[in-house]
This record gives structure tokens, sequence and C-alpha cells, in this order.
């Protein structure tokens, strides 16, 4: 148990945090977003509007919904959004809709430097988009001095001028949760298209498979009958008619140790899954750290191991490429919801309180495990579910 001590320290730490980060202000609560008018804040046509988004790759995907409603209501406003290292790889989402982004760095030097970027953007609406309290969101919101401030209704509330509800976690979707961050724009969240983006061009997919098609050539002497027509595969679309052979991605990364799958059990099932769709074709996908366990998939199957790719962006245009996914609870389940391309995701019980990170609104199957790694989840339990997206999408016909 804390001594008395201790607590008043703590205690002591939170109010000087608090008086840091202008933490113990009382904000308004929208419930819905009509709340406070037809115009809920007193903004204009053109305001200065600046995101927060400086945490995983997924999550800049996740809210471009956001973003873009944004850019709808207030077409002539300047939008800037605020991403980080670790997610800077995907601002393809957000481009569309953004007229500069700035760069998160952890260094007192970048931080000074970014706290005078903004101050002098004259921000006039600060969002952060972060439905965990964050003491990074807390000390960027601060330094944004913005007029108004936008979150989600929690721990570290007292640095937003407006806060919509947190609702359950466990009972909703993330998109559905933050998307309500439009309520204080006086946007009603139900009529805002939720479908999350991520263009890729005919030019950059062209060349995508272009990388597939070498791939395939140089592997040619070993699997003859596995080398496709170029003409027929850089027209075939996720949407089209049923192609000659189907294109499944097998992500092996995941942005834990926890959201890894072992070779054995990827051998395992891809084994199973070809022995009745030989039609079917695996495509590995990983990064540099688990190159060695991409060898030994390919080296004990028909597989082929996509070239580690140099960024998100070209990452992002290989994985367009495929028909459907199987890949751990990483970014690449939002893309392919993007896409819509159907997909079998792994899951483990990672936040226990939390609803899972399904792909919003696109078909999916989910494999889950008790176990706190998606390694326990059995080869043959996902090719079950392999062969349950294969039936159910008609991606192959019977062979």
């Amino acid at each position: 148990m804390s001594s008395p001590f201790i607590k008043s320290v703590e205690l002591a730490v939170r109010r000087q945090f608090n008086r840091w980060f202008r933490a113990d202000r009382e904000p308004l609560i929208f419930t819905e977003p009509s709340a406070a008018g037809d115009v809920a804040l007193e903004i204009g046509e053109t305001p200065r509007i600046l995101v927060l988004r400086q945490d995983r790759l997924g999550d800049v995907l996740i809210s471009t919904p956001i973003v873009r409603a944004l850019r709808k209501r207030f077409p002539h406003a300047r939008i800037d959004a605020l991403l980080s290292d670790n997610n800077m790889g995907a601002r393809r989402s957000y481009e569309p809709f953004v007229d500069k982004f700035l760069h998160y760095k952890k260094s007192a030097t970048q931080l000074f430097s970014l706290r005078s970027q903004m101050r002098a953007n004259a921000y006039d609406v600060v969002v952060d988009m972060t439905d965990n309290a964050s003491s990074t969101s807390s000390m960027l919101v601060t330094m944004s001095n913005s007029r108004f401030a936008i979150g989600i209704d929690k721990e570290n509330r007292g640095v937003y001028t407006h806060v919509v509800p947190r609702v359950d976690r466990n009972a909703m979707h993330i998109v559905d949760r933050v998307i309500r961050l439009l309520w204080p724009f006086g946007i009603d969240a139900s009529t805002v298209d939720k479908h999350m983006a991520y263009d890729i061009s005919e030019n950059e997919r062209a060349d995508a498979m272009q990388t597939l098609e070498k791939l395939s050539v140089d592997v040619a002497k070993a699997r003859a009958t596995k080398t496709l027509d170029s003409a027929t595969r850089a027209t075939e679309t996720h949407g089209s008619a049923t192609p000659t052979r189907i294109r499944i991605g097998v992500n092996i990364s995941g942005s834990t140790l926890s959201r890894r799958m072992e070779a054995e059990t990827i051998i395992a099932f891809i084994t199973a899954v070809c022995a009745k769709h030989p039609s079917i074709d695996f495509y590995i996908f990983t990064t540099s750290d688990l190159v060695t366990v991409q060898r030994a998939v390919c080296a004990s199957t028909d597989a082929y191991a996509v070239p580690v790719s140099p960024s998100f962006h070209a990452y992002a245009g290989a994985l367009s490429c495929m028909h459907a996914l199987v890949t751990p609870d990483t970014a690449a389940v939002h893309l392919a919801a993007a896409w819509q391309m159907p997909s079998v995701v792994l899951y483990h019980p990672e936040v226990p309180a939390v609803h899972p990170w399904y792909p919003y609104d696109s078909y999916s199957v989910a494999c889950k495990t008790a176990e706190m790694s998606v390694a326990h989840i059995p080869a043959d339990q996902i090719a079950a579910a392999i062969e349950t997206m294969v039936a159910e999408t008609g991606l192959v016909h019977a062979t």
C-alpha cells in the first residue's frame, strides 16, 4: 500500500501536470451534433484546423473518414495533420484532404520547433483523435495554443474545450467511436461515409504487378505452372469475375511479438489450402526482421516470397495486387478494409476490454485465441477460415 508521503507526491505531480497542460478546464460535452446549435463552434467557413494522429499506422487509416468529412464540410478551410515517425508512412490516406503535414519527433529541439510552427499557424481548432488518455496529446494540444480543443471524454479531459462521450470501448468499433469527434463541428456522424481510403494509382499498381511478375519468372523453372499471363493479371481487380489464379497475401509481420505467426503454422495451412485449391497462390509479405521465417515458409511450400518493401506505401501497392489477405491484427487489416478485400484476421486478447479492430464494413473471417499470442492459433483453424472466405466470397469455383 502506498504511504501517505508517496500519495502526496503523486498528487503534487498530477497538479503540476495539470498546471503545465491546462488540464483543469471543464469542457463542454456534446451528446449529439446539434447540442450547441446548427453550428457548434463559431469558426466560420474558413477555419484553421489541426488533427492529431501521432500514434500508429492503423490509427491513421481508421480516422481517415473524419478528415474527409471535415474537408467536405469546410472545403475552403486550412486542414493540417500532425503525424509521427511511427505513422508518417501512411500519410497517403490523408493526402487528398489535408493541406500540410506536421511531424512530431521525440526530441527537445524538434518539440520546440514544432511548438513554434503550430503557434505560427494560429489554429482555430485542434482535434485529438486518440481514445486513450495520452500525455503526448495533452502536451500537443497545449502547445498548439488553439482557441478550441476537441477530444474524447477521458482522463485528460481538462485539456479540451469540447468533448464527446467515450462509450463502452468493448461495445463499439473504433471507427464508430472516434467519428463522434465531428459532433462539435455540427456534423451528424450518421450521415458521414465511414469507409476508409488508401489510394493506389493505376501506375503504382502496374509497377507492383510487374514486380510480382518478375518474382514469378524468377522461380518459373521450378514452378512452370505458376507463371501467370501478365496481360491477364494487369487487368484483374478485386471485384472482377473469378480470375484464372487467385493471389492470397499472407502478412507475417505484426506490430508486436504477440502478433506473429510461426513458420510451421504458416506452412501447414498453406499446404492444406493448396491441396484442395491448386489454383490459389500464396504470397508471403514480411519485414526485414522476419525474412528467415519467410524463407522457411517458401522453401517448404510453393508460396512466393515478396521482397521487403522500402516504404509503407510500396508495401501497400504490392498488397493491393492480392485478391485476399491473411494477417494478424495490424495495419494491413485496414488497408484490406479500404479496398474491400476479403481477409482472414488473427486476434488475441491484447486489450480484453476493447472491441477488436475488425476490418470496418468489409468481409472478414476472424480467427481468435484466448492465449496471449496469435502463435497459439492452430493451422487447421486458419485453413478452415480461409476455406470459409473462399467459399463465401466465390474467389474460387469448385476445382
